[in-house]
């Protein structure tokens, strides 16, 4: 992350334990879930969701597209993952024409793709739905 005051911690390597993970919990606006990401909705909308999932890109926004539908969060950071053409035949043109064509029918969504050259086959989609209240 880069921002001023930015504090990130990796869940995927802490886990519900440690001391970060200690002290994040404590928060009382955040809850932490253990559940399977590709079925998992919450009972009432987020302010944020965050994914850096290791699927492929095209299942991964199948996800976005069902939380951004069904407005379950105003403002989402979305990491596609897509593996070298020769062994996906999917490469950076497909993933962000996909992203396109998806986003671009639902209504109030704006959106940005950033390619993060230095993680190789990732692309980040940053956004959020138009007109939806501050929880």
């Amino acid at each position: 992350a880069q921002a001023t005051k930015a504090w990130v911690i990796s869940v995927d390597r802490v886990g519900p334990t440690g001391k970060a993970m200690e002290r994040l919990l404590e928060r009382e606006n955040l809850d932490y879930v253990q559940a399977d990401a590709l079925d998992w909705r919450p009972n009432r909308r987020v302010d944020w969701v965050f994914c850096d999932m290791t699927l492929h890109p095209f299942k991964s926004l199948e996800v976005l597209v069902d939380w951004l539908q069904h407005r379950l969060c105003r403002r989402f950071v979305w990491t596609l993952k897509y593996p070298p053409k020769k062994s996906s035949g999917v490469e950076y043109l497909d993933v962000t024409t996909r992203v396109q064509s998806e986003l671009s029918q639902i209504p109030g969504v704006v959106w940005r793709v950033r390619h993060t050259p230095l993680q190789g086959g990732e692309i980040v989609v940053t956004g959020g739905i138009a007109g939806l209240e501050r929880l």
